[in-house]
């Protein structure tokens, strides 16, 4: 696992190596699951090259959030290997997650946005909605302990299997160069941006720059 800091954010990186043949698909589901990182592509030298990382920004890091980080950054990696292989179904791995009351955390993140400024709804009693300028809708709600944000941005597009193949891998190259989140497909193959923070380490100013990033990060 290494770590540095990159564009003052700080940034937890593991390289899996060549992008394997076939495996856009794979991987972009793979990050649904994934706690707090996600797995891009870059390309050098002509090679695509497989990256699981997570990043935060540097004001936002701690000594505890970078071991959380390098923690989860070691297992999955392994995870990934092992799902690809066939030998392990996609799953949500809670035991890289923190945990929490639902009630109490949803009261948490309902005070941070009040004091983030951010334009917000309540929809339901679990989902909080945060709509942009640019017609964008955020949505916030709690899991496993984690404030979950995240936009759909509809079906995967593409004409044939090749076509949304090949798309699928330009996500990844595009989550390559994403400041904090992600591009995931969830269990209707529908495309979402998305980055989860532990509730413990989550702030009105970082919950403000989340929300703002992935507003610009769909469009």
């Amino acid at each position: 696992v290494y770590v540095h800091e990159w564009d003052d954010l700080l940034r937890v990186y593991v390289v899996f190596g060549d992008m394997p043949d076939g495996a856009a698909f794979h991987a972009l589901r793979f990050n649904y699951f994934d706690p707090v990182g996600r797995l891009s592509v870059n390309n050098e030298d002509g090679v695509d090259r497989l990256y699981w990382e997570a990043q935060v920004p540097m004001g936002m890091a701690s000594p505890e959030y970078l071991r959380d980080l390098c923690d989860i950054a070691a297992n999955q990696i392994e995870n990934f290997a092992l799902t690809l292989a066939g030998d392990k179904e996609l799953e949500t791995p809670t035991n890289l997650y923190p945990g929490g009351d639902p009630e109490r955390d949803y009261a948490a993140l309902k005070s941070l946005l009040d004091q983030s400024g951010l334009k917000y709804e309540v929809f339901d009693e679990e989902n909080f909605k945060i709509p942009f300028d640019n017609d964008v809708v955020v949505w916030l709600m709690t899991f496993n302990g984690m404030a979950y944000v995240h936009s759909y941005t509809g079906g995967i597009p593409g004409d044939d299997l090749k076509e949304a193949e090949r798309l699928a891998l330009e996500m990844l190259r595009f989550n390559w160069d994403d400041p904090l989140g992600r591009v995931a497909l969830d269990d209707d193959f529908d495309v979402v941006w998305e980055v989860q923070v532990p509730i413990s380490y989550m702030t009105p100013d970082y919950l403000y720059i989340l929300a703002n990033v992935g507003s610009n990060q769909v469009e």
